[in-house]
């Protein structure tokens, strides 16, 4: 778990299948777009559950597409 008070969100769209994994655990956060096929996301997500949540998402990426730069409290 995470103490981040927040995240900035990278997804490698060269290596994001679209596959919908990140979605599925923070919907608030990762959409997959139908036309481009990849996860998109915000640059910047703010508070400690929403970090929490990325952080999730980025360890559940199979394709490992999704790169995190926690920030602290």
């Amino acid at each position: 778990m995470t103490d981040a008070a927040s995240a900035d969100i990278l997804i490698d769209t060269d290596v994001c299948q679209g596959l919908g994994y990140c979605e599925r655990v923070a919907a608030e956060i990762f959409h997959v777009d139908d036309d481009l096929g990849v996860a998109v996301a915000p640059d910047l997500v703010t508070g400690a559950d929403s970090a929490r949540a990325a952080v999730a998402a980025e360890e559940l990426c199979p394709t490992r597409a999704i790169s995190l730069r926690l920030h602290m409290a």
